[in-house]
């Protein structure tokens, strides 16, 4: 895996471009040995956990396992559509370098598979249908693979733009009207004016509901009713600390 960052300096601000760029194999072998799916990449995966021990490999062998999960191929069937195929118990061994089907395991949830002149016709219990073609120089079934999540790339800018938002935390998450003081009495130099507004829902957040509940004052002299059934009256700014994460 390779990160590729650029930087560009337009005329107003600089934009920071990043993009995440992974080399793999996309195929997948189907192994008549194996007793359960394997894999080196983390990408396959749509849910995994920890999970320790070894697996004996040819030539016994021994690598480590670090998870376990249930993957998710973006495979072409037979008619050339698009579509997911779901694995479970899957191992997730980094070590390794390339993906195996298990035979055995996959013959257990009914998939079939039929074989005509050089080609595998896997028939899975999901109704699909993949063509896995013998290698010339192996003699191994594999089939290709996409994993279902997609790269993105994010832009960040800098310059003179300073969002509401990005102002918040540092000043002690400070109401919007404040925030919206800052433009009109320049309290921050070379704020863009464009950026003065947000949406006050990017501002809630667990820290401010809790830190601004209050109660209703005591006012002398007047007689405090007390309540006549169960949470009637609830004190919400009596309650146990909470543990919020600092911005640092």
């Amino acid at each position: 895996e390779h990160g590729i960052v650029a930087a560009i300096t337009p005329d107003k601000s600089v934009v920071s471009l990043a993009a995440h760029v992974s080399i793999h194999d996309s195929t997948w072998i189907a192994d008549s040995e194996c007793t359960r799916h394997i894999t080196y990449h983390s990408k396959w995966f749509k849910t995994k956990k920890l999970m320790g021990g070894l697996n004996t490999v040819g030539g016994k062998n021994k690598i480590p396992i670090s998870a376990v999960g249930q993957a998710e191929l973006n495979v072409v069937n037979s008619k050339g559509d698009r579509k997911i195929l779901l694995l479970g118990d899957v191992l997730y061994a980094p070590q390794l370098k390339f993906s195996l089907l298990s035979v055995p395991a996959v013959v257990k949830q009914n998939f079939r598979f039929t074989f005509k002149r050089g080609v595998c016709i896997v028939n899975t219990n999901q109704r699909r249908s993949i063509k896995a073609k013998i290698t010339e120089h192996a003699d191994l079934y594999q089939f290709d693979a996409e994993p279902t999540s997609r790269h993105q790339a994010h832009v960040a800018l800098t310059g003179k733009t300073k969002a509401l938002a990005l102002l918040h935390k540092p000043m002690g998450h400070a109401n919007m009207r404040t925030l919206q003081d800052i433009p009109r009495n320049n309290s921050v130099l070379n704020f863009d004016s464009n950026a003065a507004s947000c949406s006050i829902d990017i501002l809630l957040n667990e820290s401010c509901i809790f830190a601004k509940s209050h109660r209703a004052p005591f006012y002398a002299g007047k007689k405090a009713a007390r309540a006549d059934y169960p949470f009637q009256k609830i004190h919400s700014d009596i309650c146990v600390p909470f543990s919020v994460l600092s911005i640092s």
